[in-house]
């Protein structure tokens, strides 16, 4: 049940807090013309004055009276003559009922001060032509001053007639047409003001936000988020349960309040009006039902249930009751409400402990304090006609959770024990000061453009070319440039002296707290004593760390240093009690660095991953601030609490930072001769990685009858993926190229398991496209999922002299012919080791190429064909086509020798990006050979 609660709870302040923020952006987006307008009765506009003696007045609140009482004046609005007329006929139908000396009433509604009056007038003074009819108005009652309609020159008692062309029948269809304008957009209304008609163009506001509805929905989530706060302190306390959930439930009604005037304009508009009356009536019902249970149990009560849900009762009837008295009716039940909680109170007050009396006081006090004050500002606005200042009244509302919150902490009441911290208490203070100080001074800067200015001002006219003091007086435009340079003066005057004012109270409020600045400068000399001093790592952590606490002043500090190479980090630790930490700090050191490597300055413990921000919270953590060198992440030096229990100020944070930068150079020294170390060994070790793999290349070129071969591999790092063999057959060898995804030292190690695989295949005298079949399955289950493996074979036949050739998704085949030139062959085929569902059985294909004495075979891996120059220009395949047929009259060691220097030329100074393999095979005269004969034979080029 404690669990539902607090979800219930999170829930509904989470989704009340939506709504009301975007009901906010919808109010403040919708089109206003900022007026307020009602419907009026009548269309008959008197046009010409004549006298009449006046029987009663019927006048809004707060409107100026008429002077001149006698006369039915132009701009009446004709309601009754003896009987009700609504339009043309009737009023001349009542004027032929009466006789030409008889006297009548008559009913007339003036715009100008929106009163009713009614006056005993002769029909012989009534001249005949007195009236005119106008079509459907609506009159303005109030305009906002500095608005829209403002601006355009709208007036109160103003008669709107169209709104963009378009009459109306009432005041609700003049708001639609008017709502259905867009903001920011021009609106044409059509006025009547006495008997004048008269055009105003208003230009609407792209967003108004009312003051008033900020201030009465932001006080509404503060009473909202006040009680939801109780409630998830102490769901388990009935008296927190009930006393936070009136005040979410009040504060909802608040926060929701958008007044029927505005319901049209929100989707669901009614329903959600209906909400926000339920949650601000039951609210209030449920504030004195928790009087009950809060401050202090009253059993003398609780025992009669009538008097329990009482309050609920009346906050029914109050709530239906706003169905016909819409806003009219909130203050009413609420005062019934306290009127009931003030007779319960007079009722027991001879049951009631003193205790109980002496705890309930100031939230007596608050509540009811809030609640008048509330009814005055709300009786105020309402007998005014200023529905802009209505929102206002939610700021002394806010004073019944400061009474319920003030009570808790005060008597520790609800199992809350709060304390106040010194450091809690001088940051309030300091903040007060800095708010009195910035309120004062914009109160002064807005009074100063009202100020009256003396008449006497000196004819003085300053420019940037010369100061002139005139004897005739300044012209109007001058007169005023003059005053806004004297302002401009006086409020830079005014900004000094609230900051010398503001630093001077500061100051007092720093030694009342004992806040007393540190000496930085010494305290950075000091570390740079201690820098100097040490050599070893471990004695330098303890001495640093140890140093960093002396000088901050903090309870515990650590320092991590990051190993190199996933090895255990240096860990040194001040003033920390828990052996565990420092063992866990050693065994998961880099999951810490992975987590503060991509901050940069001081940070706070809590924007840390959550597992490691509850570790260092739980161990006393408060900041950590990174060590970096060259943007490497060298360690992290971690500090806890200050012993003051001060926060951590601007001050100290700079200093931490400055810290870690300036032992970033020790620390880099320290580990210096270990990485130099470790860099030597791998050096070595991977030129022996090289040794091995490059000796496991076929070291000897097969001598094949009708056949030269030559080869090499060239690795673009100490170790690569690139790989040729030579597979012995019957009537001549099977020549292949492979390449293996990536390069480096995972390449290499991938490389050496497709040579083991394809050597042991090849022993059994396949095709090239049956050995490929064969060796994928191997390699898929062998690879990681990341690499494959291209591969080219190329198998000669000295008897038959073709050649038989089968892909891997690897380049194409390159054959010189005498007399053609240089063709490629691409047999359909995928990259060995990417599935192994069988369709790398129904791909790949095998071609045979017939050839003749002179034709030249090429394979060479893409390190060839992608090798890049200084322009970042590729080789292509064009340029080794035309290498292969510049040379192809040498034999196959020279056109190897060729492509490989060609590319070297075209390189220039640029690394080698990827490994490099040539294979070249040449056919030529078949016969047995002499070491001699081959000399001679390789020197003809044939």
């Amino acid at each position: 049940m404690i669990k539902l609660w607090r979800i219930g709870i999170l829930v509904w302040t989470l989704l009340v807090t939506i709504l009301t923020l975007s009901n906010f952006v919808v109010s403040g987006s919708l089109p206003h013309d900022e007026n307020l307008f009602q419907s009026v009765q009548s269309r008959l506009l008197v046009v010409k004055p004549f006298p009449a003696k006046p029987l009663y007045v019927s006048k809004i609140p707060n409107q100026a009276r008429d002077l001149n009482q006698n006369t039915v004046q132009v701009g009446d609005l004709v309601l009754a003559l003896g009987e009700p007329v609504s339009d043309e006929a009737e009023l001349k139908a009542a004027l032929r009922a009466v006789d030409d000396f008889a006297k009548v009433e008559l009913l007339v509604f003036r715009p100008s001060i929106l009163e009713l009056r009614s006056y005993m007038v002769s029909k012989a003074m009534i001249p005949s032509d007195f009236y005119r009819v106008i079509p459907n108005a609506v009159v303005v009652r109030t305009v906002q001053p500095g608005g829209s309609s403002d601006r355009a020159g709208m007036r109160p008692g103003d008669l709107i007639t169209a709104i963009n062309g378009r009459t109306f029948t009432d005041a609700t269809a003049a708001d639609r047409i008017m709502r259905q304008t867009h903001a920011g957009s021009r609106v044409e209304y059509r006025i009547v003001r006495g008997s004048q008609e008269l055009s105003l163009i208003l230009t609407m506001a792209k967003f108004t936000i009312p003051a008033s509805l900020f201030v009465l929905k932001f006080c509404g989530l503060l009473i909202l988020w006040s009680g939801g706060a109780m409630v998830l302190a102490r769901p388990s306390i009935k008296a927190a349960r009930l006393s936070g959930l009136a005040l979410a439930l009040f504060g909802t009604g608040l926060a929701l309040f958008i007044g029927s005037q505005f319901a049209q304009a929100f989707i669901n508009g009614y329903p959600q009006i209906i909400i926000q009356g339920i949650c601000l009536f039951f609210g209030a019902a449920a504030l004195v039902h928790s009087r009950f249970y809060f401050p202090i149990e009253r059993a003398e009560l609780l025992h009669n249930r009538f008097l329990r849900y009482f309050p609920y009762v009346l906050a029914l009837w109050g709530f239906l009751a706003s169905a016909r008295f819409r806003e009219n009716a909130i203050f009413p039940t609420i005062g019934a409400l306290l009127f009931y909680q003030a007779i319960l109170n007079w009722k027991f007050a001879k049951r009631r402990s003193p205790e109980s009396v002496q705890v309930a006081k100031i939230l007596n006090a608050t509540a009811n304090s809030g609640l008048i004050l509330a009814a005055i500002m709300f009786y105020t606005a309402t007998r005014r006609g200023g529905a802009n200042s209505f929102g206002f009244l939610g700021l002394p509302l806010l004073l019944i959770p400061m009474g319920y919150w003030f009570t808790v902490v005060k008597y520790e009441l609800l199992d809350i024990h709060l304390k106040i911290k010194r450091s809690f208490q001088y940051s309030m203070v300091s903040f007060g000061w800095a708010i009195f100080l910035f309120v004062g001074f914009l109160w002064t800067l807005t009074r100063l453009p009202n100020w009256q200015w003396p008449g006497n001002l000196p004819q003085i006219n300053v420019s940037l070319s010369a100061v002139e003091v005139l004897d005739s007086p300044l012209t109007e435009a001058a007169r005023h440039a003059q005053e806004k340079k004297i302002l401009m003066i006086i409020a830079l005057v005014l900004g000094a002296i609230s900051w010398r004012i503001g630093k001077t109270g500061q100051r007092w409020i720093d030694r009342k707290f004992h806040r007393a600045g540190y000496d930085y400068r010494r305290s950075s000399s000091e570390l740079a004593d201690v820098l100097s001093r040490q050599l070893s790592m471990k004695d330098l952590g303890e001495a640093l760390i140890k140093k960093i606490a002396e000088l901050m002043f903090v309870k515990q500090a650590g320092l991590i240093v990051f190993a190199q190479n996933n090895r255990s980090p240096l860990v040194s630790l001040y003033g920390h009690k828990s052996p565990d930490f420092g063992e866990a700090l050693t065994r998961e050191g880099q999951h810490y660095a992975r987590a503060v490597s991509n901050f940069f300055g001081e940070v706070q413990i809590d924007y840390l991953p959550k597992n490691i921000k509850d570790i260092l919270r739980k161990e006393g953590f408060s900041y950590l601030s990174p060590i970096h060198s060259k943007d490497r992440l060298l360690g992290v030096i971690l500090v806890g609490d200050k012993l003051s229990e001060a926060p951590f100020t601007q001050e100290d944070l700079v200093f931490l930072n400055a810290t870690s930068k300036q032992i970033a150079v020790s620390i880099e020294n320290g580990l210096l001769y270990e990485q130099v170390a470790l860099q030597e060994r791998l050096r070595h070790e991977l030129e022996i990685a090289r040794t091995i793999q490059l000796s496991s290349l076929p070291q000897e070129t097969p001598r094949v009858p009708g056949l030269t071969i030559a080869a090499l591999s060239q690795p673009a790092t100490e170790v690569g993926g690139d790989y040729f063999d030579y597979l012995p057959r019957e009537n001549g060898v099977c020549v292949l190229v492979g390449d293996v995804s990536g390069k480096g030292t995972s390449a290499a190690l991938h490389m050496s398991k497709l040579q083991g695989i394809i050597r042991c295949l090849g022993e059994k005298q396949i095709r090239p496209a049956q050995l490929f079949c064969e060796a994928n399955p191997m390699l898929y289950r062998n690879l990681d999922q990341k690499s494959f493996v291209t591969a080219i074979a190329c198998q000669f036949d000295t008897v038959k002299k073709q050649a038989l050739v089968a892909r891997a998704g690897h380049l194409p085949l390159y054959v010189y012919h005498p007399g053609i030139g240089v063709k490629t062959y691409q047999p359909p085929g995928i990259g060995l080791g990417l599935e192994n569902s069988g369709k790398f059985r129904q791909i790949i294909e095998e071609m045979i190429i017939p050839y003749e004495c002179g034709d030249i075979f090429v394979l060479v891996s893409d390190g060839v064909t992608e090798a890049f120059n200084q322009h970042s220009q590729t080789y292509g395949d064009e340029a080794l086509r035309a290498v292969i047929e510049a040379n192809a009259t040498q034999n196959a060691e020279h056109i190897r020798d060729a492509i490989r220097l060609a590319i070297q030329e075209f390189a220039g100074n640029t690394p080698q990006a990827d490994d490099m393999t040539i294979l070249v095979v040449k056919a030529v005269p078949q016969f047995v050979q002499t070491d001699q004969q081959e000399n001679v034979l390789e020197q003809a080029g044939a």
